[in-house]
């Protein structure tokens, strides 16, 4: 575990014991102001444990006023992936955090406060969930026992593979990476979720490519994952 992500981890986890505290202090559904502003108050948290650490870095979320940054070591925080499940009280949700160096994501975690469960990645290095390394599954073929995280496509034909989503584009990403799905097919994505999630599953042994089989992903919001056999097959379905 590189020391850099054991500071995202401690920030993460703080910032999560406080999110879920004070969601149990909520209707079962939110209201769209209560959500913003634990969505605020969440990153401010994430963003004070990482300034204190590393007071030189730059921090971009969705509050920063000023959305470029001059520093070479810049963090990008997603304080809630999900959000429409954390609206209705559904237990399914990530903060995500991406780090670039240069322009080149580096390091990536992504934690499920509820379960908690931590999937993290540094470039060049294995993938780690909950510190055990974890890696793609390597299916070859769209075919019955094959299990798909599918985002905003609800007319994709994935043959005789079972469609699968839960409400979380972060946490089906980090699945695809730990062997729990076997691919991804998804579009309007956010760009944290596509660097976090592909920086993951690269690393994981899987490759990622947008629906032309380039990589201009973050630019298309569009993502397709997997195995190297089964993102043939997944890039044959969605130009279809």
């Amino acid at each position: 575990m590189q020391p850099i992500l054991n500071i995202a981890i401690r920030a993460v986890r703080k910032a999560g014991a406080y999110l879920l505290r004070e969601r149990e202090t909520c209707a079962l559904t939110l209201e769209a102001e209560q959500l913003q502003t634990l969505r605020f108050e969440t990153t401010m948290l994430i963003n004070e444990v990482i300034a204190k650490s590393f007071p030189q870095h730059g921090i971009l979320t969705e509050f920063s006023e000023d959305q470029t940054s001059t520093q070479d070591i810049i963090w990008h925080v997603e304080a809630i992936s999900g959000s429409e499940n954390f609206v209705r009280g559904i237990p399914h949700i990530a903060m995500v955090i991406v780090i670039e160096e240069l322009g080149v994501v580096q390091h990536a975690l992504i934690f499920d406060p509820y379960a908690d469960e931590i999937f993290s990645a540094s470039y060049g290095r294995q993938v780690q969930f909950n510190r055990f390394r974890v890696r793609v599954k390597n299916a070859t073929a769209l075919k019955h026992d094959v299990l798909l995280g599918v985002v905003g496509m609800q007319n994709f034909e994935s043959g005789e593979a079972t469609a699968y989503y839960q409400g979380c584009p972060a946490l089906t990403l980090a699945y695809v990476a730990a062997g729990r799905l076997e691919g991804f097919v998804g579009k309007h994505l956010s760009p944290i979720d596509i660097k976090a999630g592909a920086l993951m599953i690269q690393e994981a042994g899987g490759l990622v490519t947008d629906f032309s089989g380039e990589d201009n992903m973050v630019n298309r919001s569009e993502m397709v994952a997997g195995a190297p056999k089964l993102l043939k097959a997944l890039l044959q379905s969605v130009r279809k």
